[in-house]
């Protein structure tokens, strides 16, 4: 599962934690970023 939350630049950061280790990465549009979040997991 990812943690998704806007950045004040307006960009959308997904956070995915695994096996003890944080993965971010930044998106312009929200769906992007659940997107990418869903295939981290």
């Amino acid at each position: 599962m990812a943690t998704i939350v806007k950045r004040p630049s307006g960009k959308w950061q997904a956070k995915v934690r695994k096996d003890g280790r944080t993965q971010s990465r930044s998106f312009l549009m929200r769906a992007d970023a659940a997107k990418w979040g869903v295939r981290q997991s």
